[in-house]
Parts: C-alpha cells; structure tokens; sequence
C-alpha cells in the first residue's frame, strides 16, 4: 500500500514518518529520506526530527544527531519520554 500511496504522490508526513520507522532495520539511507520528507511536510512535528536524530546517531553521526534530538525538544518537550528502540539495539 505504501509504494502505490508514493507513486500517486499522496503520502502525508505520517505517512512518511510510519514508513520510515518500518524500513529503518534494513535500509537506512531510505528511513532518513522518509523522515526528511516527512519534516519537509510538517516541520512542527518532534517526533520526525527525535527519530532522524536517533537515526543519525545510529549511523556514528553524533554532532547531527544531538542537533536533531534537541530541535525536537524545543518542538515537544516530552518526545523521548518512552524513548526505547530494541532494532538499533539489536543492530549495533
């Protein structure tokens, strides 16, 4: 369903953000474009810019990382609350 939502161009930043966090074990380079498409779509959101973040960090690129994580507390201060995430875990 996601590959026939992106190629009629009607994916919404959630829609991004879900696919992302899917995909994200396996192929990060395509997370990290979904959840930049997803802050290009509603840069409001922390959640989009904390997983980014987490995502980054994952990938050795701490400064990005932190940079990341720390706009989305500005955003939500409460977006890492229930932080925990067993694939990177899992990965590393």
């Amino acid at each position: 369903m996601f590959k026939e939502a992106f190629e009629a161009g009607e994916v919404s930043a959630l829609g991004h953000h879900s696919y992302a966090k899917m995909i994200r074990s396996e192929n990060r380079a395509g997370a990290k474009s979904h959840w930049q498409k997803a802050i290009e779509k509603d840069p409001l959101v922390g959640t989009f810019y904390y997983e980014l973040g987490r995502l980054e960090l994952a990938s050795k690129n701490e400064e990005e990382g932190k940079r990341l994580q720390s706009l989305a507390r500005e955003l939500d201060p409460e977006v890492d609350a229930w932080s925990i995430d067993l694939d990177f875990a899992a990965s590393e």
